[in-house]
């Protein structure tokens, strides 16, 4: 027999873990009363096994339900982007002289403390086909 050190590596990962824990309990349930482990606290460690074990099935449960709602989200941003441009040049036509106005409806404007025509890269006159190739509305 060779003088080696054995090692037991224990989980680190949770499912792991519980799935040990769980393992272990059942021996000793199997066991009973000829389970070396019939000397460990099994009030603390059996309620603790279960709590952990629920938990973690409903957290699995609960992450499911978040990529599904997340996936659903996803699926409608890129309506609501349409939606926001298309709303961007409407107000922007009605509100021309004054663009602050779309702050009231939830718009984040900047204004430069000199405005000049270059300012937006988009003369005036072209944005409404730049906007239309773009896949924003044209407001007549």
């Amino acid at each position: 027999m060779t003088n080696s050190k054995v090692r037991v590596e224990l989980p680190r990962k949770v499912d792991d873990i519980i799935s040990l824990a769980k393992a272990i309990a059942d021996k000793h349930a199997e066991l009973e009363s000829a389970s070396p482990l019939t000397r460990m606290d099994w009030t603390e460690f059996k309620p603790a096994i279960d709590v952990a074990d629920d938990a973690h099935r409903a957290a699995r449960r609960l992450a499911a339900q978040a990529e599904s709602a997340l996936k659903e989200r996803d699926d409608e941003m890129e309506t609501l982007n349409l939606f926001l441009r298309r709303a961007l040049v409407v107000l922007s036509e009605k509100h021309a002289g004054d663009m602050r106005r779309l702050e009231e409806y939830g718009f984040t404007v900047n204004v430069p403390a000199a405005v000049t025509k270059k300012s937006s890269g988009i003369p005036w006159s072209e944005r409404e086909h730049w906007l239309d190739r773009h896949g924003a509305v044209t407001v007549r």
